[in-house]
């Protein structure tokens, strides 16, 4: 990848990962992209990702099932052109926005807390 576009990529708060299920090696083609962003910022590939396998509405559905099974996490699988199973990924989108949210008002309170607690003990010490 273009350094440019994974840079775009380390401002985003999480990943889409678009995988089309008619390729040859759709696994391999999502551990491509995997190394690609580990090689850029490690952190980067630790970022929340959701999986998404395209096109099932050109293979069978126990097909689509036997190849979402080899991928390290569950896919969701839809179907972009026959509308299928949109709806549920953008119910995806907004939960992992909603945790992403919820874990940095966390940590910003955790931090809030820190510091309240560091002026208490530097006015214990006058």
């Amino acid at each position: 990848f273009p350094v440019t576009i994974l840079s775009h990529v380390e401002r985003t708060r999480f990943l889409i990962h678009l995988v089309d299920i008619t390729q040859d090696d759709p696994l391999a083609a999502y551990d491509v992209i995997q190394r690609e962003l580990a090689a850029y910022d490690i952190d980067l590939a630790d970022k929340p990702q959701i999986l998404v396998l395209n096109k099932i509405d050109v293979v069978l559905p126990e097909e689509a099932d036997v190849i979402a099974a080899q991928f390290p996490t569950t896919p969701l699988l839809i179907s972009a052109v026959a509308k299928k199973n949109l709806d549920q990924l953008k119910q995806a989108m907004w939960q992992m926005l909603d945790e992403i949210e919820a874990q940095e008002a966390l940590a910003a309170e955790s931090s809030t807390i820190e510091g309240l607690e560091l002026v208490i003990l530097d006015d214990d010490i006058l």
